[in-house]
């Protein structure tokens, strides 16, 4: 029993470690406290290496790879501004993480959970296709799932987005989409 917990904290610990390869690297550019004294708006700030160009495609953010290059079919950023264009990147990449996390989900659902004769979340059995596992876990275990998930989407929202109290749906200037400045392996 007790080599049994170890095996589960264990794999536990390799999930856990392994979802930080989805984090996006956290490069903070310098602050400035210069003044500048000019009638003509201020040109976007750089953030992340990145600096919002409105002729360039999707506002230059990284992305565009061979051999589809700069697909936008449907034209979804033609016109867009900064702060759209940046609110559909950390949706586009938000949701990559989970279909990634879901598939880690799939494979140690069904390969690992079976040779442990339950479930890694909870003690109780879990049998059957591993889209079925998560109604089979105990209230509690689904409600530290469920406060967990919450936890991560809060500081998401609070690092990355102005208070809907100031603006509705819209990134800080500041924030680079994808980057809540978690990054424990460097």
């Amino acid at each position: 029993s007790q080599q049994s917990a170890r095996s589960t904290h264990s794999i536990m610990l390799a999930i856990t470690l392994a979802s930080a390869a989805f984090v996006a690297p956290a490069m903070r550019a310098p602050l400035s406290s210069a003044v500048r004294m000019s009638t003509e708006p201020p040109a976007a700030p750089s953030v992340n290496g990145w600096t919002y160009s409105k002729s360039a495609f999707v506002g230059g953010l990284p992305g565009a790879i061979s051999p589809l290059g700069e697909f936008d079919p449907l034209g979804f950023c033609a016109g867009k501004s900064l702060s759209e264009i940046k609110r559909f990147r950390e949706s586009e990449i938000m949701h990559c993480r989970v279909a990634m996390l879901a598939v880690v989900g799939y494979l140690v659902g069904e390969g690992v959970a079976p040779l442990l004769g339950g479930s890694i979340i909870s003690p109780s059995a879990v049998v059957g296709a591993a889209n079925s596992h998560l109604g089979q876990q105990n209230l509690f275990a689904f409600t530290i799932l469920t406060i967990a998930i919450g936890v991560g989407e809060l500081y998401r929202a609070l690092v990355g987005w102005v208070p809907p109290t100031e603006s509705a749906f819209t990134i800080r200037e500041n924030y680079y989409p994808g980057d809540i400045g978690f990054d424990p392996l460097g």
